[in-house]
C-alpha cells in the first residue's frame, strides 16, 4: 500500500487525527488535490471516519461503497464544491454535521433504513430535496436542515407519507414531507 492509501486508510477509520506529521501531510495532499471519492478508493473501508474529508474544498463527487456502514459526524463538513454523494443500502448512520455547509449541495437520496443525526445538513444553503427509500422513518436528529431556506422537499414512499409526518424528528418537517413522485 502507498504512502497516500496509508493515510487514507488511516485517517478514514479515524485515526491520525492528533495533529502528527502524518495527518499534516495526509490533509495537504487531500484538501488540495481531490475531486472525487470513488468507491474503488474505499474498498474495504467499514466507516469514514470523524472529518475524514472535512474542509476539502475541491471535492465534487462521492461514491460510498457496499463497505461502509458508517458515515461519521462531520466526515464531509465544508466541502463547499460538493455536488454529488451516492450512498448505498449499506449505510446504517450518518453522524451529526456529516454535510453541513456543503454549499452547492442540492439533494440527496439515502436508500436504506439510515439514521440522519442532528444538523446533518445543516447549512447546505443550496439544498432542496431529500428522497428517502425506506418505508420505515429511521432516526432523524435535531435541526438537520438548519439555516436552510426555504426548507428540502422530503421525498418518502407513498405508503409512509403518514408514518414519516408523525414519527419523531420528522413531524417538524411535516410540511415538507411528500410522497416520492412516480415516473
Amino acid at each position: 500500500m502507498d504512502f497516500y492509501n496509508q493515510l487514507l486508510a488511516q485517517k478514514l477509520s479515524g485515526g491520525g487525527g492528533g495533529g502528527g506529521d502524518k495527518y499534516a501531510a495526509f490533509k495537504a495532499l487531500v484538501d488540495d488535490s481531490l475531486t472525487e471519492v470513488t468507491a474503488e478508493m474505499l474498498d474495504g473501508i467499514t466507516k469514514i471516519g470523524d472529518a475524514a474529508f472535512s474542509e476539502c474544498r475541491n471535492l465534487t463527487s462521492v461514491t460510498i461503497p457496499n463497505s461502509v456502514t458508517l458515515i461519521e459526524r462531520n466526515a464531509f463538513r465544508t466541502c463547499d464544491k460538493l455536488e454529488s454523494v451516492t450512498i448505498p443500502n449499506s449505510v446504517t448512520s450518518i453522524g451529526d454535521s456529516a454535510f453541513a455547509y456543503c454549499d452547492v449541495l442540492e439533494n440527496m437520496t439515502i436508500p436504506g433504513n439510515t439514521s440522519i443525526g442532528t444538523l446533518a445538513f445543516s447549512t447546505c444553503y443550496k439544498f432542496s430535496s431529500l428522497t428517502m427509500l425506506s418505508t420505515t422513518p429511521p432516526r432523524f436528529g435535531v435541526a438537520v436542515f438548519q439555516s436552510i431556506n426555504p426548507l428540502p422537499t422530503i421525498y418518502v414512499p407513498a405508503e409512509s407519507v403518514d408514518a414519516y409526518k408523525s414519527a419523531s424528528g420528522w413531524s417538524y418537517y411535516a410540511n415538507q414531507i411528500q410522497a416520492i413522485p412516480i415516473g
